[in-house]
């Protein structure tokens, strides 16, 4: 939903009246930038400029609901990046653990 092939969420529950601010952070969300750790937050400034772009008028209420959804994004990100981490320390050990094997059965 987020634009990242790793991040699917389950469909969020929305009251209806409020959907077009999950359509915006999707949005938003689609061109956040991404650095060599993952995507980045949201900035501020970005919020701001796609505003202004679009023709968006984000109240304060809003800008704050679209700010908590990128932290419980970002939340998700950095906890699926440690799942990932692990995963890879794991499979590296055991690589090392099978080589070092095979150099003392030698």
């Amino acid at each position: 939903r987020f634009n990242r092939d790793y991040l699917t969420p389950e469909e969020p529950e929305c009251p209806e009246s409020a959907f077009y601010i999950l359509e915006w952070f999707e949005e938003l969300s689609s061109m956040r930038r991404s650095g060599y750790s993952g995507p980045e937050s949201l900035a501020p400034s970005d919020i701001k400029a796609w505003s202004e772009l679009t023709g968006a008028r984000i109240l304060p209420s809003e800008f704050g609901v679209i700010a908590d959804m990128d932290s419980s994004y970002m939340a998700a990100v950095r906890e699926h990046q440690e799942e990932e981490r692990a995963k890879y320390k794991a499979q590296s050990d055991e690589a090392a653990a099978t080589a070092r094997g095979k150099r003392v059965a030698r």
